[in-house]
């Protein structure tokens, strides 16, 4: 991750189906934040508001994004369809 950069992010990177927004990256690291990045929201109320945020929740560099909006509703339309077996013998043994 560079500074100027533009990303996805997801607050909760795992929540599958939740919103992501473009962040800009301002900063990478710092004093007492060696692995953080400092961003700058671009969009929504939170237009032009800078934060420190985990690496984490910088999903996808933006130019990927509708790749991986794609890719996530698939992961969720999976995880749905396959709710009725999680914890099954059979689903254990797959897993």
């Amino acid at each position: 991750m560079e500074i100027g950069e533009h990303w996805a992010y997801r607050a909760r990177s795992k929540e599958l189906g939740s919103p992501v927004r473009q962040v800009e990256i301002v900063r990478v690291g710092g004093r007492g934040r060696s692995d953080w990045i400092h961003v700058r929201f671009l969009e929504g109320d939170d237009a032009d508001l800078q934060e420190w945020v985990s690496p984490g929740c910088l999903v996808a560099p933006w130019s990927d994004v509708a790749a991986f909006r794609a890719d996530d509703e698939a992961e969720l339309r999976l995880t749905e369809a396959s709710r009725h077996v999680r914890g099954s013998t059979d689903f254990e043994a797959a897993r």
